[in-house]
């Protein structure tokens, strides 16, 4: 290969390997002999992507903007409601509750311990926040530049990665296998941001005439909280406005069954081709009573066919954001999708309410169904689609019991609502309920809300959830009841069924510690689902290490045909046992899990540089190696490598073996304004 071709290469791309991260991250935080409030958050992330509540690219999303509050903690003495919602695992009544009571102090918190006193605020929701948060003294700042933090952020990130051994082009892709993808950004606390990011996939290829280089970009200017502006977004956003029937583009931990209202409008800086608007977006007004506005236009990934009248049919949207052939180059944004949306909103301590409008259209195109489903009865290929709600939440008193909810209208007339109540007591256990019904023909673009699937599901339904604590354990229950009014895509019948959800968690760590879990799913036509897990946890008191046994086991079935159903079992057993020396900078761990995991992985930790290696097998299956790294030179640069090797098993007879390398290199620098 010549020099030329591998700088070519290296000009190329770079692959979403943030998934690996995530677990690598969480791997070497697992491994201390007692859990920290770093690794504390990052399990309960992963814990959601592991029970479905969470995908994959919300984690992603979430932890980068996690890391950033990491580096920039938001001052409790001078936070808004706004910087709160930058914390996921904070609900409504924790938030409204934090609100009152630093009004009610004059000079703020003395220190992050006050947190304790506030009604909902238990130690557990301490240990989250701990990392996130800091209490400083107040400062007065008349001046429209004293409004700035003192402190600003700088970073640039860029990463490759290239599978081994390396070939010139796969198949017909138009790219080579190699991946890129950069990232810069400027952050003044959460009252300025600036930021771009460039992608480019495997296969895709480098055409700076065409797309300017990489396959996608992404840039935002962000201004928030100044005086009556309180955000104002040019380039790329989110919005997430009432309970979702309407618009929901937010990250949160339980983005199908939180009970927030949603953060409003947030700049996105992601290299995600989807769930993002590209425009102007500003909010207006105070603190109780403001206006958003937003205009956006952004290309789409879709299939057309021209109808006998000359109109554009959308046949279908794609969502991979991969464009690596001429067939996915032709669906390339030809679709330009246009959106207006209004929203007006009140919120005072006891009442929160507001309304809000989307219309929006494909240029000019039709659109044949909504994707995922069977065509509407009153389909009619409409090229302007429009969507209309109110939503509410009112707490009387101490805000311990909220009712709240939101009724949604489409273009033809066709409704979805949810009403739901919940109860805080006491003891900080939580009860509530929430009835759904979204109508036959009702489809919201940006809509998700409250269903089994991400987006809206055409379901009625009843969900019951209680959270308390009983004795020294906390336990979580849910039952969700539901009925769907159309087939799903590409099914023939309706589906009913239930779920059930039981969690059983120490309160406080203790020498022996255990989790245990159980869900249960059933629908019609004779599928169900069957899942228990549970863990216990040795911590011996003054030592460093600690042993771990879990245990897994998976049951389904399926009636095929009237007299015939098909089962099928699954099931992992395994120790596991975590050493450290050194004070935690040499750790590692050592375990067999029988039919699943978590062979062996080491994990050693200086000033300049940390080392992972860490190898996985599944018993009949095969297995996977791989190695990560980080070198910081100095205070601002660090580089990261990742090596890995899997080897899976796809038959008795045929092993697929697969191996990559991933580099990239960040440089950060805080300054001083």
């Amino acid at each position: 290969m010549s020099i030329c071709r591998i700088v070519k290469q290296v000009l190329r791309m770079w692959q979403r390997a943030m998934l690996f991260l995530i677990v690598a991250l969480q791997g070497f935080c697992l491994l201390q002999a007692q859990e920290t409030e770093s690794s504390l958050w990052l399990s309960e992330i992963m814990d959601k992507v592991e029970q479905t509540d969470m995908s994959v690219e919300e984690a992603e999303l979430i932890i980068q903007k996690l890391h950033l509050l990491i580096a920039n903690p938001i001052d409790l003495n001078q936070a808004l409601e706004s910087d709160l919602r930058e914390l996921p695992f904070l609900s409504d009544f924790q938030i409204r509750q934090f609100i009152a009571y630093i009004h009610r102090l004059p000079n703020g918190l003395s220190s992050i311990w006050d947190l304790k006193l506030i009604p909902g605020w238990d130690p557990h929701t301490l240990d989250l926040v701990r990392p996130f948060v800091i209490v400083v003294p107040k400062l007065q700042r008349q001046t429209f530049s004293g409004l700035l933090p003192q402190k600003g952020s700088s970073m640039l990130k860029i990463g490759f990665r290239q599978p081994l051994p390396v070939e010139d082009k796969q198949s017909d892709y138009l790219g080579s296998s190699s991946a890129w993808r950069f990232k810069a950004a400027h952050r003044i606390g959460n009252r300025l941001s600036a930021g771009l990011v460039g992608d480019l996939d495997p296969g895709e290829p480098f055409d700076i005439r065409r797309f300017g280089g990489f396959d996608h970009y992404s840039a935002h200017l962000m201004l928030s909280d100044f005086g009556k502006l309180r955000k104002l977004v040019l380039g790329d956003f989110r919005l997430s406005l009432g309970y979702g029937l309407v618009c929901n583009q937010s990250i949160g931990f339980l983005s199908s069954r939180s009970d927030r209202i949603g953060r409003g409008l947030v700049h996105s800086f992601s290299a995600s081709e989807n769930s993002y608007q590209r425009g102007i977006a500003i909010s207006l007004g105070s603190k109780q009573l403001f206006l958003t506005l937003a205009a956006s236009r952004t290309g789409l990934d879709a299939r057309e066919e021209l109808h006998s009248d000359g109109k554009k049919i959308i046949q279908s949207f794609k969502y991979s954001g991969l464009h690596r052939n001429k067939v996915e180059l032709d669906t390339r944004h030809n679709v330009n999708m246009r959106s207006f949306i209004g929203n007006l909103h009140y919120a005072d301590t006891q009442v929160e309410c507001g309304f809000l409008t989307n219309i929006y259209d494909w240029g000019g195109s039709a659109l044949l169904r909504p994707p995922g489903r069977n065509r509407p009865e009153k389909w009619k290929n409409p090229t302007l689609l429009a969507n209309s709600s109110f939503y509410y939440r009112y707490s009387p008193g101490s805000g311990r019991l909220s009712v709240y909810g939101e009724a949604a209208l489409d273009r033809f007339g066709s409704v979805a609502f949810l009403q739901a109540m919940s109860y805080i007591a006491a003891n900080n256990g939580q009860y509530s309920c929430l009835l759904r019904h979204f109508g036959k023909e009702y489809w919201a673009y940006f809509g998700r809300s409250s269903t089994h699937f991400t987006g809206i599901g055409n379901e009625q339904g009843l969900l019951l959830s209680m959270a308390e604590e009983i004795g020294r354990f906390r336990v979580f229950s849910e039952i969700d009841l539901y009925r769907t009014l159309v087939p799903r895509y590409r099914r023939k019948e309706n589906s009913s069924g239930y779920r059930l959800r039981l969690e059983l968690s120490p309160v406080k760590s203790s020498v022996f510690n255990t989790k245990f879990r159980a869900s249960f799913l059933r629908e019609r036509k004779g599928q169900s689902n069957l899942g228990l897990s549970s863990v216990f946890v040795y911590n011996p008191e003054g030592e460093n290490w600690n042993a771990c046994l879990e245990g897994r086991y998976l049951h389904g079935s399926k009636k095929i045909e009237r007299e015939q159903v098909r089962y099928k079992h699954s099931y992992a057993v395994g120790i596991r046992a975590n050493c450290s020396f050194f004070d935690n900078s040499l750790r590692f761990c050592l375990g067999g899990i029988l039919f699943h995991s978590e062979v062996g992985r080491l994990f050693f930790s200086e000033r300049q540089i940390e080392l992972m290696p860490q190898f996985t097998g599944v018993h009949g299956k095969g297995g996977r190696c791989y190695l990560w790294g980080e070198l910081r030179i100095g205070r601002a640069f660090r580089l990261q490598l990742k090596a890995e090797h899997n080897r899976v098993r796809q038959t008795p007879t045929d092993t697929k073996a697969q191996s990559a390398i991933t580099l990239s290199l960040s440089y950060t620098r805080n300054s001083v304004l």
